[in-house]
């Protein structure tokens, strides 16, 4: 059970790895509330157009090729360091049940 429950943190560290990837388009300007924004519409207003003006960032930007690329090679250098670290890890916990040299217990002398 212990094999099957790494290899599935090893697979949720990779997806974690890909929405911080997929997440990782430059940030549009924040707005923040300010003391003249006091009503909840003049809030709301303010936080719809900046989701509205991030979408469009994220819109424009995922088709702009050198932005492409990069997320292309974040993935693969995530996805091979993720493989890596499961394949050193089934290879010790494999070695483990199975031991190439077997330990020689000694005789107590007394």
């Amino acid at each position: 059970m212990g094999f099957w429950f790494t290899t599935l943190a090893f697979a949720a560290l990779e997806g974690v790895f890909y929405a911080y990837v997929q997440g990782s388009a430059p940030a549009a300007r924040r707005s923040c509330v300010t003391r003249r924004d006091a009503t909840r519409r003049d809030a709301t207003r303010r936080m719809a157009r900046s989701m509205a003006a991030r979408m469009r960032e994220r819109m424009t930007t995922r088709t702009d090729g050198a932005t492409r690329g990069r997320r292309r090679f974040l993935h693969v250098m995530y996805g091979t360091s993720v493989f890596c670290c499961w394949f050193m890890w089934a290879v010790i916990y494999m070695a483990q049940m199975t031991p190439l040299v077997r330990p020689v217990l000694q005789a107590k002398e007394s």
